[in-house]
């Protein structure tokens, strides 16, 4: 929507009918709309629904700058675990503690998003996708929100039990010291010891999980970007329009955030 073009024609407009905007003139916002001619006018109605209307249909940019801070954090935990065994000695303890710190963040990030997402509704999808595709993108979406969540839990729950815990404090990116979980660090050497190891294997299989489920979550959109031609991608970028070829456009309307001819 250019907003520009809308100023000029209501600053045009005002001026042909000599109203003075917000100044000595109390009436001016119930003159303006009538000297507005009823093309000009429609227009800019139609205009600022169609923008609010693209609104709806992408997240915001809240959501957006949350979404892909942890899509980072995340892909930058995942390099920084599998070349641990590949780089040299003296690295391995800041990769592993960056590794925590990246955990714990995402953890945190990930709440504050689904609180914001409770409180800003996500928008829907679009309603070319079939009701099984609807479902499936519901159920992913849960079971992301859950193994990212449980993915640095189990992770925490692994480092509380280590058998090395109480003399090698855990710092958030080397800035403060992040408190362990008291209840693992207080059980018997060799009960520790057992939670240790089945929190670790907990935690390798829900990355193996994710990592499937990544890779639906990615290739779904990816899909639904290409293949059907629906501006999926544009939901969680600040650019682009949003609106795809539908029914509308096909009877001939006008289509969403189009530019005035």
């Amino acid at each position: 929507m250019n907003y520009g073009n809308v100023l000029d024609m209501f600053q045009g407009a005002a001026s042909q009918h000599k109203i003075v905007i917000a100044g000595s003139d109390q009436n001016w916002n119930k003159k303006l709309p009538k000297a507005l001619s009823g093309h000009h006018w429609s227009w800019i109605v139609t205009a600022v629904q169609n923008d609010l209307k693209q609104r709806r249909l992408r997240y915001t940019r809240v959501a957006m700058m949350l979404h892909w801070l942890v899509a980072i954090m995340i892909a930058l935990n995942i390099v920084l675990i599998w070349i641990v065994n590949l780089i040299p000695e003296g690295w391995v303890r800041p990769a592993i503690d960056t590794h925590k710190s990246l955990g714990i963040t995402v953890m945190g990030l990930v709440l504050l998003h689904l609180l914001w997402r409770a409180a800003n509704a996500p928008p829907e999808l679009p309603r070319k996708y079939a009701s099984w595709e609807r479902r499936l993108a519901k159920a992913a979406h849960i079971t992301m929100y859950c193994l990212i969540l449980l993915l640095p839990l189990s992770g925490w729950l692994h480092d509380s039990s280590w058998k090395a815990a109480a003399q090698v404090p855990m710092k958030l990116f080397y800035l403060f010291e992040w408190p362990r979980v008291g209840f693992v660090m207080s059980l018997e050497p060799q009960t520790k010891e057992a939670f240790h190891k089945l929190t670790g294997g907990i935690h390798v299989w829900l990355s193996y999980a994710f990592y499937g489920l990544f890779v639906l979550h990615v290739s779904g959109a990816l899909k639904h970007q290409f293949w059907d031609r629906q501006p999926q991608l544009q939901r969680m970028v600040p650019w682009g329009k949003v609106e795809a070829p539908d029914r509308d456009q096909d009877r001939g309307r006008v289509a969403v955030g189009a530019e005035r001819p």
